[in-house]
């Protein structure tokens, strides 16, 4: 890596300041990528050499690409010697009116001029073997992919016969209010038509058999999907999308306003089938529904609650992202997993029950819920995620019995917090967990272990926590049989005796008293090494 940034440092030596300050790039087997432009804008020729060698792509390094979000581009001509320009390669360039791609490019990625809200014409040269223009229009070489539509190119459009595949974000960002898609298409591409906020209706034809992830998110006034009733893959009820059996909502079209009630044969719903439903106040989801995709309620702004049936098993990340209004939630007794960022900025949200069952509870999971004042972790969970409760309401947290791991900033800048509540052993912790938050105090039932070192790692002060009634440490490394007797630790207040009764037949139960234990220190040990003489061994604790 050091000698390629050396050569390459060598090699700019020779350039005019000018081009120096415009272009990073990087060297690949003898010719370069542009990896960065900052130049003035305007009208830009992208250069064919520089210095000597070929520029042969356009690729960014990281989340920016070379020339997106370019406030000042005006124009673009992409010189011979390119042959790649990478995906969202020109992506947000607000003022870019037109582009004219030379000959030898052969690869334009996905989104390459997407969000250009100005872009009227994609200029092709004719010379070119692998992609063509019509109307402004870039498709590829024979006309069977729709890859860009200028997204200043206003009112109607009827795409070309030729056409079979829509490609992936190709109406991004485009303000039409009518597309006409003819029986030559097959394939609808990924968030095809994202975002084109004047489209007010859809028709898809019979001759689609494909259609990628969340074909109409950001349509916001689309208030009706209709699909050609002899299409074999598709379907449409009320102007939403399903498959064609009807077991997957694919896509509820985002002008629709009120109340839902998704269909009883729904097993499935897709990712993102409902985000940006700004209009919807209430969906009712049926016991059939098994699956919530990713991102599939995100940002319904006016969803006030949800009920979440008992078949559903996991909840997939950014389900309810952004719903703002939404002030509770009932989550089925079957879910195992609270996905990543699930409940983020659920500003609203009062109350939530994470039923027992659930395992892990995602990074992000309720962040930003800042009206949350108090939640329980049932026993089931064994990990909670980076910042997985930050920024909320919370006052007290109770945390069940077998926690072993909490993220860093999990509990971070709730500054109401005064008290958690742990019922197992000290989890694993660092300084961050309970980072900028108000005066925490954890407090643990006597008889578990590693306070010393969770209060040094947490940086929070630890207490005992007394419980109102006697407990039996279910989960102690302790309990169970041991050297032939049943033991087990009870936990309580300091100095109080505590019966242990036993029976054997909880149907007739016949409770007697085994042994009085008095708990120094909140705990006892209890041992009962005649448990072996019955068949079954029932225990209760009593105070005499």
């Amino acid at each position: 890596m050091k000698t390629i940034r050396l050569l390459f440092f060598v090699l700019l030596l020779g350039l005019p300041a000018g081009v120096q300050g415009q272009y990073t790039c990087t060297t690949n087997n003898g010719t370069l990528t542009i990896t960065a432009y900052t130049g003035p804008g305007g009208a830009v020729t992208i250069p064919a050499t520089i210095n000597g060698w070929p520029v042969t792509s356009l690729g960014g390094i990281g989340h920016r690409e070379a020339f997106s979000e370019c406030p000042t581009l005006t124009s673009v001509t992409i010189s011979n010697n390119i042959v790649s320009i990478g995906p969202g390669e020109f992506m947000g360039c607000p003022n870019l009116t037109n582009v004219l791609i030379a000959d030898e490019v052969t690869n334009i990625g996905p989104g390459a001029f997407a969000l250009c809200t100005a872009l009227a014409a994609i200029i092709v040269d004719t010379n070119n073997r692998a992609y063509s223009s019509v109307d402004g229009v870039l498709f590829n070489q024979n006309q069977t992919t729709l890859i860009q539509y200028p997204a200043a190119l206003l009112g109607s459009y009827q795409i070309p016969g030729t056409v079979t595949n829509i490609g992936s974000e190709s109406f991004l960002n485009t303000f039409l209010t009518n597309i006409t898609i003819p029986n030559s298409v097959t394939t609808i591409g990924l968030a095809a038509f994202n975002q084109g906020t004047n489209l007010v209706s859809i028709l898809i034809p019979k001759s689609v058999i494909s259609i990628g992830s969340w074909p109409f998110g950001g349509c916001t006034s689309l208030t009706d999907i209709t699909v050609d009733t002899n299409n074999p893959a598709y379907s449409s009820v009320a102007g939403v999308l399903f498959d064609k059996q009807q077991t997957t909502l694919i896509q509820y079209p985002e002008a629709g306003l009120g109340s839902y009630t998704i269909p009883n044969d729904v097993s499935s719903i897709a990712d993102n089938a409902f985000a940006i439903c700004t209009g919807l106040t209430s969906v009712m989801i049926p016991n059939s529904v098994t699956t919530l995709g990713f991102g599939a309620f995100n940002e319904c702004t006016s969803l006030t609650n949800i009920v979440i049936p008992n078949q559903v098993t996991s909840l997939g990340d950014n389900t309810f992202d952004d719903c703002t209004s939404l002030t509770s939630i009932s989550i089925g007794n079957s879910v195992t997993n609270i996905g990543v960022a699930t409940f983020t900025f659920c500003t609203n949200l009062l109350s939530v029950t994470i039923p027992d069952g659930v395992v892990s509870i995602g990074n992000q999971a309720f962040t930003d819920c800042y009206s949350l004042t108090n939640v329980t972790i049932p026993d089931s969970v064994s990990s909670i995620g980076d910042d997985a409760f930050s920024n909320t309401g919370l006052t007290n947290v109770t945390f069940g019995k077998n926690v072993t791991t909490i993220g860093v900033y999990a509990f971070a800048g709730c500054s109401s917090l005064t008290g958690v509540y742990f019922q197992g052993n000290a989890p694993a912790v660092d300084p961050t967990v309970f980072g900028y938050d108000g005066d925490v105090t954890a407090y643990y039932l006597p008889g578990t272990t590693g306070w010393d070192v969770f209060s040094t790692n947490a940086m929070i002060a630890t207490l005992p926590w007394f419980l109102p009634n006697p407990l039996i440490l279910n989960s102690e490394p302790g309990f169970g049989v041991q050297n032939n007797a049943f033991d087990f630790t009870i936990s309580w207040a300091t100095n109080v005796p505590i019966v242990v009764e036993a029976c054997t037949n909880l149907g007739s139960p016949v409770w007697q008293p085994v042994q009085t234990n008095t708990l120094s220190g909140g705990t006892s040990c209890f041992s009962d090494s005649l448990w072996i003489n019955y068949p079954m061994r029932f225990y209760r604790l009593s105070s005499p």
